[in-house]
């Protein structure tokens, strides 16, 4: 068997890897939406700022371009993950692909309501994130139950008290345009807060200091793209073999 066919299989993986992760580090789409969404009232604070608006409370909808990572070519939602920035419908943005922890990227001492998430969320928020998104984001098919996803978003990111109705994260109750999706957050608050809610969902976030950050689902993660051209080579490599054999 030739050496130049084991090293073309090797050359093959490591050019398979580092493509991909040279791919995954832009995202460029553009803002078609809301399919889903109520309005409310909300209240956020931290050590340095608060805020009190209106806003809306659901899913977003984007289509991305081709050169995205494929997960998020053509159309792809995503939620909020911060309240800081805002972000127009019918506009194209620029975001980079960050791992979810790691967002919002507008953070620490001067950032605002931003201020007390230096470095990000952290793996802790983000580790609750990925439960209620394998658990509950499958439920998302209205109204009622995309707000209730965002609000619970919201708290995870800016309070953590468990509940949407107290805190540093907080909403006027009166104001929710859809009064079921404040039972539905709370409720699913709880199941976090017991445990009950808990996954590996692949997800990570649209980060920009400019823009609103976003949670979004992730492609398929490096090690596994990483899996599956070394399969691929080996493959090829076999096939190879076996032809070479078969001619001698």
């Amino acid at each position: 068997m030739s050496s130049r066919l084991r090293w073309a299989g090797l050359s093959a993986v490591i050019v398979s890897v580092f493509g991909l992760r040279a791919s995954a580090a832009l995202v460029r789409a553009t803002l078609d939406g809301m399919p889903y969404r109520a309005t409310v009232r909300i209240h956020v604070e931290s050590s340095e700022a608060s805020r009190t608006e209106y806003t809306y409370a659901g899913l977003f909808q984007w289509h991305g371009v081709a050169s995205n990572p494929h997960a998020l070519q053509g159309t792809f939602s995503s939620f909020c993950i911060d309240i800081k920035d805002t972000i127009s419908f019918g506009q194209t943005y620029t975001y980079d692909h960050r791992p979810l922890e790691t967002a919002p990227i507008a953070n620490g001492a001067g950032s605002g309501i931003n201020s007390d998430l230096a470095g990000g969320m952290g793996s802790d928020r983000a580790k609750l994130i990925t439960g209620l998104y394998e658990a509950k984001f499958p439920l998302v098919h209205s109204n009622a139950t995309a707000a209730a996803f965002q609000l619970v978003l919201w708290n995870i990111v800016y309070d953590q008290d468990w509940t949407i109705d107290t805190g540093k994260f907080r909403i006027d109750i009166p104001s929710l345009s859809i009064p079921e999706s404040r039972t539905l957050a709370n409720t699913w608050l709880d199941e976090l807060h017991n445990g009950l809610l808990t996954g590996t969902a692949s997800v990570a976030a649209m980060a920009s200091d400019r823009y609103q950050d976003q949670l979004i689902p992730a492609p398929l993660p490096s090690a596994a793209w990483a899996g599956l051209g070394l399969m691929g080579a080996v493959g090829a490599w076999r096939i190879r073999r076996r032809m070479a054999r078969e001619q001698d």
